[in-house]
């Protein structure tokens, strides 16, 4: 339904039509009741007043029913639309990297900086190519470079600077990661650049660096290097690429140019035992220089390598132990590239070394056992321990008080020197049985005055003991002063002390020291029963060495030698008794050589002793000594050397001592002899060489091994 303005405008607009065809061209009106109403009047209408006054007071009406004048409905004045004067984008400039993006905001405003919204924005990049921008004002980094970004409201323009960065390294990598190359040789390294989203950056500038170039050179540039092999080593190469470093660790490898055997070659050896030489080599480079760190392959026929492969050492030196198990036997050191070392040995089974004792020591020496005369050690032995006194000089000590404080230390001593081997059992007899003569009447001093005491003592016993499976007499005596000494009866099968059919060869009658040094009296006197010598000297006065020393051959590195300081008996003598095997020994009975780990003889298993033979009744033993229970009693430790001579009788030096050190005064003099410290291969100033006077065989200490053990090596 039509307004009353609108009626008015219509009944204008139908007056003028037919007087003004041409000047009005269109007249209309809408929600916002702006009327526009365009005309034009020519010049040859000024005649018509009275017409033109009538269109004026139409134009007039018009107008005021446009403005809502008069009243009526829509009477509100129309604010005219605000003009954009300005246009600004913020941020007026940014920075973003290749691949990123930034919103960028507009705001339009007129002449008094009222911000006018609701215009369309056009949105536009001067530099595509580094920069875009959608509809939205949302930036997106393209390439490195700088970019105008502009936005236009009513054709008013905004800008905004924006540089585009190339994307920061997050990350380098190196390939390969791992780099071998040979001495001369090269190869090559990637480095590559990539961003925190793993893409690959390209055209970065990279610096390369060698950690030694003594090792390892670097040339070229850019994302690839190559890397030269100068010297045998190890180095790290790395690539700095935007503050990021990624490193490679390089191996060079030297190349081999020769291998030459330097030691070992042409031995004389023992079949199952390990030459006295390693067998040696050494690799050189081109240049003649020493190769280290390189790979030798050993391969042998007739024997076995201590090692299949080893590395040649910063002197360019390698070597392995070679034990010959035939007569003839070869050895081959390889390294790849070129022509082998080659080795060769001959070997014989080890020698006897057995010593023939001089006719007048036949039956008593450190040369074979005469069991005629002795027990022997490798049987059970079964002893009876007996107690006797005698008129005028009654016992005050109980039975059971000596067994403890001498028979049964004494046996633990026995056992742990023989290894456990020494089957021996201690029967006693607790009961004091009193002798038919006053102690004075018994003379222990001669075997025949031992004879007839030990005829007594069976007489006041048998009565009530069994002696039928007994093999040896113990016979506790009440100490007194003309009984100083504990001697040993050895009159062997042809003794005859005879109690119950058995015949008492081997006896030991404790006297006055067997309560001072029981243990070790017990000890050393059944050692005589097994056969052993006395190992001090009788006279001690006699000879030029150490005159007045008792333990001047052999100080307290034996029992048999000196009974004060306990000790384990001599290598040689364990060997004599059985307690050490012949496959413990080795004996170099003619010229040749063999290399050993000697384990220490206080300790049960291992190669316990090297023997060389000087003649038929001489030798030269060589074995190792440690702290290990009784050798806990000794004033040092390491390699013993000496000489055993079985035509020398017993307490005239048939052991002797070679000593690398000498004492002659002071505590370790005073307890264990001029010997005290004369091992080889020990001490703060080791002597590791000694030479053989009688067969200028020569003893070196190679090496000291795990546990006290040594390894020696013996040429002659």
């Amino acid at each position: 339904m039509a307004t009353p303005t609108g009626r008015r405008v219509a009944r204008a607009r139908r007056h003028l039509a037919p007087l003004f065809p041409h000047a009005v061209r269109a007249v209309s009106y809408g929600a916002s009741r702006l009327v526009l109403v365009p005309f034009m009047i020519r010049e040859s209408l000024r005649p018509m007043a009275r017409v033109r006054h009538r269109a004026s007071t139409v134009l007039a009406t018009l107008a005021l029913a446009a403005c809502g004048g008069g009243g009526g409905e829509g009477g509100a004045p129309v604010t005219p639309s605000p003009t954009v004067v300005t246009v600004a984008v913020t941020p007026a400039s940014a920075q973003i990297a290749v691949g990123q993006t930034a919103a960028l905001v507009v705001a339009a405003r007129d002449a008094s900086g009222n911000v006018i919204g609701g215009r369309a924005v056009s949105w536009s990049s001067a530099s595509p190519a580094v920069a875009t921008v959608d509809a939205n004002g949302v930036v997106s980094g393209v390439s490195a470079g700088s970019a105008t970004i502009t936005a236009t409201i009513s054709g008013v323009a905004g800008t905004s600077a924006i540089t585009v960065t190339s994307p920061q390294v997050a990350a380098v990598t190196l390939a390969p990661s791992i780099l071998s190359v040979v001495e001369g040789g090269s190869a090559t390294l990637t480095a590559t650049a990539r961003d925190a989203a793993g893409g690959t950056l390209a055209d970065r500038p990279v610096t390369w660096a060698s950690s030694a170039p003594a090792i390892a050179s670097l040339s070229g540039s850019g994302s690839s290097a190559t890397v030269v092999g100068v010297a045998a080593g190890s180095a790290v190469v790395s690539a700095t690429i935007g503050g990021i470093t990624a490193s490679a660790p390089v191996t060079v490898t030297a190349v081999a140019s020769s291998i030459e055997a330097i030691g070992g070659g042409d031995q004389r050896g023992l079949l199952g035992r390990p030459l006295a030489d390693s067998l040696t080599v050494r690799v050189r480079r081109a240049n003649g220089s020493p190769l280290a760190a390189t790979s030798v392959t050993w391969t042998a026929t007739g024997g076995a390598l201590s090692s299949a492969a080893t590395v040649t050492n910063d002197s360019g030196v390698a070597r392995v132990q070679f034990t010959p198990t035939a007569t003839a036997a070869s050895v081959s050191a390889i390294v790849a590239g070129v022509i082998p070392a080659t080795f060769t040995s001959s070997a014989r089974a080890s020698g006897a070394c057995a010593l023939a004792p001089a006719a007048a020591v036949q039956r008593f020496s450190l040369g074979p056992t005469d069991y005629t005369l002795s027990l022997r050690a490798s049987d059970p032995l079964r002893v009876a321990v007996l107690f006797v006194d005698y008129p005028g000089l009654a016992a005050t000590e109980t039975p059971a008080a000596l067994v403890s404080s001498v028979i049964e230390p004494g046996l633990a001593q026995l056992r742990e020197m023989s290894y456990g081997r020494l089957n021996l059992t201690a029967v006693p007899f607790p009961t004091w049985y009193r002798m038919p003569k006053p102690a004075t009447d018994y003379d222990w001093t001669t075997a025949a005055g031992h004879r007839a005491y030990l005829l007594d003592v069976l007489s006041v016993t048998d009565a009530t003991i069994d002696f039928s499976s007994f093999d040896a007499l113990y016979v506790f005596s009440p100490p007194t002063p003309d009984k100083p000494i504990s001697p040993t009866f050895n009159g062997g099968t042809t003794a005859n002390v005879v109690a119950d059919g058995r015949n008492f060869g081997n006896a030991v009658t404790f006297g006055t020291d067997s309560r001072t040094h029981g243990p070790s009296i017990m000890s050393h006197e059944t050692l005589h029963m097994l056969g052993l010598l006395d190992l001090y000297a009788f006279v001690p006065a006699g000879g030029t060495e150490y005159p007045g020393n008792p333990f001047k051959y052999v100080g307290a590195w034996s029992l048999m030698s000196n009974v004060f300081v306990p000790a384990h008996i001599l290598a040689w003598e364990k060997r004599k008794l059985g307690w050490i095997d012949e496959t413990q020994v080795d004996c170099l009975d003619e010229p040749g050589g063999v290399e050993a780990v000697l384990t220490p003889q206080e300790v049960p298993g291992g190669r316990k002793m090297i023997v060389v033979l000087a003649d038929a009744s001489r030798a030269l033993a060589i074995e190792v000594r440690n702290g290990t229970g009784l050798g806990g009693n000794l004033c040092s430790r390491g390699l013993l050397l000496y000489d055993v001579v079985a035509r020398i009788a017993t307490g005239q030096g048939p052991a002797r001592i070679f000593g690398s050190r000498l004492t002659t005064s002071g505590p370790l003099f005073n307890r264990c002899g001029p010997w005290a410290d004369g091992t080889y291969g020990s001490g703060a100033n080791p002597v590791l060489t000694f030479i053989h006077p009688s067969t200028s065989a020569v003893v070196t200490v190679v090496a000291n091994e795990a546990n006290g053990a040594m390894r020696v090596r013996v040429q002659r």
